[in-house]
């Protein structure tokens, strides 16, 4: 009887902290194969760099990327009309061979953490490419579907060709392209990217204009400034999106349908609309529209800012878009320009991003995850010892749910909202008039001298190739003004135990780059430093950890630790 009444109580316990715990919601990025985490982490990998086409070096980029400390791994399969896949409605991407299937290889590869195809539509190659194109690539066969400027030019200045979304045949193309994707491979979600009109200029193609007139009642040609045609374009560019959406769906029910939103210019602040955004009037690209309508499944803000210069404009955009997907309940992660930043400036953006509640974070990109390539090994372990570490994680999803709950008892201020521009002119003089003011200065402190409420750049001391301040607190002392915050002085210490050491020493040369690239009297420390470094290498992350170790530096960054660390360690 008594072992009965145990058993009873254990059972009835388990399933009481069940019961709790499905309702409080566990925080997870990892989640179990066919979930949907609740946060998450991911990684763009581009075509670019030539891994995806060459089978001995997909191999290793498979393993190097099963071992990072991401959930999800956006993989290019489309980038100029072409396919890193094997399909019989589009030709494979120059220098891929027939008998290699890189996506199914990542797929592979990377179980049982997650692959999204990342698909860009419209745009399908180069005018000035001296490869002859194949007989069933869309451009070769379907001409006429090219995009056209308002001069009726058919090329951007880089000589790039794009489809036109607006015609009802390519988005039935693209939708049968998305199709045959999802049905051939195990994708847990498909990324459409660079959805919008590659400049203020184009939509022009005739067919376009007939459905313009027609639509407006009009016989007269669009101005490239009419509000109207602004809007008109942005329905085009939704209307094929929506198009892509519902042919995944159709093809794999339960995939996760993502898109790329643009951050172009400045963020809408205060009592000015959407419609007032570069991203919109330029580009028109309505995104605020795709979460309204729910086209997506997730919207991920490719908020990419070098943090020296454009730390504001990335909190202002993840404001704005985090209130919108919060109220819109869509899901809206940010997307950071990791090679744009130093990995303590990434890491810092990284922090702000979880505790504004993100839903998730995504890198840019897999070539180069952090600007100083060479911190890059510890910028992955730093990643796990704070923001992807079991208490980041908790408190990441915490503060998530707390900022879509809030979002949600918020009341709409449609007025606001709906706020068409009345007067385009203006914008584009005010546009005008800031790009011929004169150029930003090339350093920090000469920003710092002619801002006067900016304070002077804090000294830096480099160790493995991380910039490091000088003991920050006291510049923000003398400065009047907190430099970092709880969250980055956490990461610096991170990373500073990392490196065996604490991060001190006097301020480094103002030239990096100089043949005294170690800060005076650090001659005296050789001895120190160098042990730091033969620690670094005998710390046991980077042994009992050996998914990092395929990493090899490229030439940059072997110049780099040649030119900084040259008088301390040997090639």
């Amino acid at each position: 009887m008594k072992s009965f009444l145990r058993r009873r109580w254990f059972w009835g316990g388990l399933l009481t902290l069940l019961v709790c715990g499905w309702h409080m919601g566990w925080p997870r990025t990892a989640a179990a194969e066919g979930e949907s985490p609740d946060v998450f982490s991911g990684l763009w990998v581009s075509a670019s760099g030539g891994e995806l086409r060459d089978v001995l070096r997909l191999d290793r980029l498979g393993q190097e990327l099963a071992g990072m400390p991401f959930d999800e791994f956006f993989v290019q399969v489309r980038v100029n009309g072409d396919a890193y896949y094997q399909s019989e409605m589009v030709p494979l991407a120059v220098g891929v061979s027939p008998k290699l299937d890189p996506l199914e290889h990542m797929i592979e590869r990377l179980r049982p953490k997650r692959v999204i195809a990342w698909f860009s539509p419209f745009r399908v190659g180069n005018a000035n490419d001296a490869l002859a194109l194949e007989d069933h690539h869309v451009r070769e066969a379907h001409p006429e579907w090219l995009s056209v400027r308002v001069d009726g030019r058919q090329v951007d200045d880089a000589g790039f060709q794009y489809l036109e979304p607006g015609l009802s045949a390519v988005q039935e193309h693209l939708a049968a392209v998305v199709q045959d994707l999802v049905k051939r491979y195990d994708l847990h979600g498909i990324y459409f990217d660079s959805v919008f009109d590659p400049g203020w200029d184009w939509g022009y193609h005739p067919d376009v204009i007939e459905q313009w007139k027609e639509e407006i009642g009009t016989y007269r040609k669009p101005s490239v400034d009419d509000p109207k045609w602004m809007a008109f374009r942005a329905r085009m560019v939704s209307r094929s999106l929506e198009r892509m959406s519902e042919a995944a769906r159709e093809a794999r029910p339960g995939i996760v349908v993502m898109a790329g939103a643009e951050a172009m210019g400045r963020a809408p602040v205060g009592g000015t609309g959407f419609t007032d955004a570069v991203v919109f009037q330029d580009h028109h690209q309505d995104w605020r529209g795709w979460l309204n309508d729910k086209l997506v499944d997730r919207l991920i803000l490719k908020n990419f800012r070098a943090e020296v210069t454009g730390s504001e404009s990335y909190d202002q955009w993840m404001e704005y878009a985090l209130e919108l997907g919060g109220r819109e309940g869509v899901p809206l992660a940010m997307g950071l320009g990791g090679r744009l930043n130093e990995a303590v400036n990434t890491l810092a953006q990284l922090r702000r991003a979880t505790r504004a509640g993100a839903d998730g974070v995504v890198l840019d990109g897999y070539g180069r995850i952090v600007r100083d390539h060479g911190a890059t090994v510890l910028f992955l372990n730093a990643l796990e010892r704070t923001v992807f570490a079991k208490e980041g994680l908790e408190k990441w999803a915490a503060t998530r749910h707390e900022r879509v709950i809030a979002a949600r008892k918020r009341p709409i201020d449609e007025a606001a909202a709906d706020e068409m521009v009345e007067s385009v002119a203006t914008a584009k003089q005010s546009q005008i008039a800031d790009a011929e003011q004169s150029p930003l200065p090339a350093t920090l402190a000469e920003i710092a001298d002619e801002d006067p409420t900016l304070p002077p750049p804090p000294s830096f001391e480099e160790i493995d190739g991380v910039l490091i301040p000088v003991d920050p607190n006291q510049a923000a002392r003398e400065n009047g003004r907190k430099l970092l915050s709880e969250e980055d002085r956490e990461v610096m210490e991170s990373i500073a135990h990392l490196q065996g050491g604490t991060a001190t020493g006097k301020p480094s040369p103002a030239d990096p780059t100089s043949s005294a690239s170690v800060p005076a009297g650090a001659n005296n420390r050789l001895p120190t430093r160098r042990q730091m470094l033969l620690d670094l290498l005998k710390d046991p992350d980077f042994k009992v950890e050996p998914r990092f170790k395929l990493m090899r530096p490229d030439a940059d960054a072997k110049e780099y630790l040649r030119r900084h660390f040259g008088n301390i360690v040997e090639d």
